[in-house]
């Protein structure tokens, strides 16, 4: 049977995509074996095109939170594919045996701050360090979520109601959960995040009303 066009770029584009994808794996340990590093994520565009989050053909877009900027250096020109392209706008020099000096590029993520506001309706055993215990959770979510993840705001109702030690019988209920980038208008929409951002929560961001 005659292979159609469609499948012969299909079989290709795997093919060519099961090294890379192997090589990637190794630029990924290699990275979060640097010491400091806390989040990061390797985007690779194997393709003929520019991607969608702009990343240019067999290019590597590196984003790195923590860190030393010579380090992850060291690390992506141990590990990255040969012959491959880089995004980024952070230039670290690396010098082989050889005295030849090769520029590896990364970028480090934008940090977004998310306002929160949770109204919650206070049950019999509701005391005010659960007020306290909230912002907290809400807190840590959000500084737990990947670089490039978007906050999706049914799970901001998932980590406040999960404070309740019985479900059955909790504490408090949630009555609405709004959120937003910080100082825009809040809402109940997922807020997107870009694939170099990365959502930050603080405490004086987030806001619990108590009735």
């Amino acid at each position: 049977m005659t292979e159609t066009d469609a499948s012969l770029r299909a079989r290709q584009a795997m093919s060519t995509a099961q090294p890379s994808q192997a090589i990637i794996e190794g630029l990924n340990g290699a990275i979060a074996a640097v010491s400091g590093v806390k989040r990061f994520v390797v985007y690779e565009n194997y393709t003929d095109t520019t991607d969608s989050n702009g990343i240019p053909r067999h290019s590597i877009a590196v984003i790195v939170e923590g860190g030393a900027d010579q380090d992850i250096g060291n690390a992506i020109y141990n590990r990255k594919p040969p012959g491959t392209g880089m995004l980024g706008n952070i230039s670290v020099p690396v010098t082989d045996r050889y005295n030849s000096i090769s520029n590896m590029l990364f970028s480090r993520p934008t940090s977004v701050d998310i306002d929160v506001t949770i109204n919650v309706k206070q049950i019999s055993g509701y005391t005010q360090s659960m007020t306290t215990a909230i912002k907290d959770a809400v807190v840590s979510f959000l500084n737990s979520l990947l670089i490039g993840q978007d906050l999706i705001i049914s799970s901001l109702w998932g980590t406040v109601l999960s404070l309740n030690q019985s479900l059955a019988a909790p504490t408090f209920s949630v009555t609405s959960v709004t959120a937003t980038r910080h100082g825009q208008t809040q809402g109940t929409s997922d807020i997107a995040i870009a694939y170099n951002e990365v959502a930050h929560g603080v405490v004086g961001n987030i806001t619990v009303n108590v009735t």
